[in-house]
């Protein structure tokens, strides 16, 4: 054999000798990530925390594209109508260079959503934070007097204890010991809280500095990106394109888009939902004069983001918190949640969402379960579109190799069940 032909017959192996090595490097750092979760935990946060800038650029361009897109397509309509008009005059300029109106009605747009968007985030800061924590102040209140009444009612026992049936089983002193022993607990953690409030205040005070420098940060990248999203998209798919074969290039990209209007959709349409629910839980609670409506309101809209148990898991301690102050009230609660779900499960949550993910109820209970398993809250919020893209993936890959073998409707694997029958039929008669 020669060195050429030698040569030959080996390079015919280099893929699956890169592929081993692929592998063997691969077991290799998931064998030290496995040993080592704490210190790739750490390296992770850190890299999530010099990243954060952009994530959060990166969510406020996903989320304000729609709109702003929405506004554009707005203003080149009212152009168009304005250009039809006879008696208005625009400049010559204006009307005729098309690059022109594009650049201003984009920057009329991102103006008109930055400034709607923040005045909400501002109206939300003003009102709805100082009603917060009203709600969350009378709440320590009442738990407070819950304790002072607590504590009257066992020294008024201990005192009577003599006099009941249970006294030559129980002694009052023990009673009153393990009431002290409690009571001298819950007293020292108070005084430790107190002790760690002003060091933790400062705590808080630089997170919330350094998540506004984030935020401020995230801001001005997401202004640049929705401004030159064209010629971003466009450097995404150069590389794309340079990196992998023209074909599998289509397929990435097309799934990418999927996959992004797929998060779009649900992220929006459960916001949308999710607002509304809450809102109309306030009104409801404000007009039956239930306790803490602004703070069982938040409570409720934020866990209605969760599909499916979410409403529970805003539910149940919202209804333990009014239960403390009226039970009567907190029936009435959980009658109108009740309700409520059924409103947002048959009415709202179809006309906004729609059939939009494709996915059946179990489907969707079964990605929230998994998701809520593996990354907690977080995995139940991102369980569902996380899931639908790859629901879409697998479904799209078994069409096109039913495709393939000819396929291509139920009748179709109907007539194939049906000749698997008379086949089996027929076996069974020629051994018998």
């Amino acid at each position: 054999m020669n060195k050429q032909e030698f040569r030959r017959k080996s390079l015919r192996y280099l893929p699956l000798f890169i592929l081993v090595l692929i592998c063997i490097a691969f077991a290799i750092i998931f064998n030290k990530f496995v040993h080592e979760t704490h210190a790739a935990t750490n390296y992770a946060g850190t890299i999530l925390k010099l990243l954060s800038p952009f994530i959060i650029g990166l969510a406020i361009t996903f989320f304000l594209t729609p709109a702003v897109r929405l506004l554009e397509t707005g203003f080149a309509k009212l152009l168009a109508w304005l250009k039809r008009q006879k008696k208005l005059r625009l400049p010559a300029r204006f009307v005729q260079s098309n690059k022109t109106h594009r650049g201003l009605f984009r920057v009329l747009s991102m103006t008109i959503t930055y400034i709607v968007i923040f005045g909400l985030l501002v109206l939300i800061l003003v009102y709805v934070i100082p009603q917060l924590g009203a709600s969350i102040n009378s709440l320590f209140v009442l738990l407070s007097n819950s304790v002072t009444d607590l504590v009257k009612w066992i020294k008024e026992t201990a005192e009577n204890w003599d006099s009941t049936p249970l006294s030559s089983y129980i002694k009052a002193e023990d009673i009153a010991n393990y009431a002290t022993t409690q009571l001298s607990t819950a007293l020292n953690v108070v005084q430790d809280m107190i002790r760690n409030f002003v060091p933790l205040l400062y705590q808080v005070a630089f997170r919330f500095a350094n998540g506004f420098i984030n935020f401020v940060v995230g801001v001005i990248i997401s202004i640049y990106l929705i401004y030159n999203r064209e010629s971003a998209i466009r450097s995404l798919k150069r590389m794309t394109y340079a990196i992998f074969k023209k074909s599998a290039a289509q397929r990435i990209i097309s799934i990418s888009s999927e996959s992004m209007e797929i998060f779009r959709r649900f992220f929006i349409g459960k916001a949308v939902d999710s607002l509304i629910i809450g809102l109309l839980c306030f009104i409801f609670m404000r007009i039956f004069r239930m306790p803490y409506a602004e703070l069982i309101s938040f409570i409720v809209g934020i866990t209605n983001m969760i599909p499916y148990f979410g409403p529970f898991i805003g539910a149940i301690p919202s209804a333990l918190i009014i239960f403390m102050t009226s039970p009567m009230a907190a029936i009435g609660f959980a009658v109108m949640i009740v309700i409520l779900q059924q409103f947002d499960g048959n009415v709202l949550g179809p006309a906004i969402l729609g059939g939009s993910l494709g996915l059946k109820p179990f489907w969707i209970i079964f990605a929230v379960i998994i998701g809520g398993g593996m990354f907690g809250v977080v995995g139940m919020l991102l369980g569902v579109p996380i899931f639908t893209v790859l629901y879409t993936l697998v479904n799209r890959f078994i069409l096109s190799r039913l495709h393939k073998k000819g396929i291509q409707s139920s009748n179709d694997l109907d007539a194939l069940e049906q000749e698997r029958l008379l086949r089996e039929q027929s076996e069974q008669r020629e051994r018998e």
